[in-house]
């Protein structure tokens, strides 16, 4: 019997925690099997995407610094303040 391999949608984010507050930064979306196999196989990309859109520098900012940065977090992790109903 063979496993039915299911993918999940994820948001890729950068954190800054050089930063007074710290923040996290939207890069991309992707879809896989996990975090990991998202982030393996779209880390070039990713790292490039992240350069791109935030001006990281490679003279400040190596491919090692922002591959460390990088964070996959599946979509429907997500609860935001506006969905929920005030309570007591």
């Amino acid at each position: 019997m063979t496993k039915k391999r299911t993918t999940q949608h994820y948001e890729i984010v950068y954190y800054d925690g050089s930063n007074l507050p710290p923040a996290y930064y939207l890069i991309d979306e992707a879809e896989g099997e996990s975090p990991k196999q998202v982030l393996r196989r779209n880390l070039k990309r990713l790292i490039a995407e992240a350069r791109d859109s935030l001006g990281l520098s490679p003279e400040y900012f190596p491919d090692e610094d922002i591959q460390g940065s990088l964070c996959a977090i599946r979509s429907d992790g997500l609860v935001f303040a506006g969905n929920v109903e005030p309570g007591k």
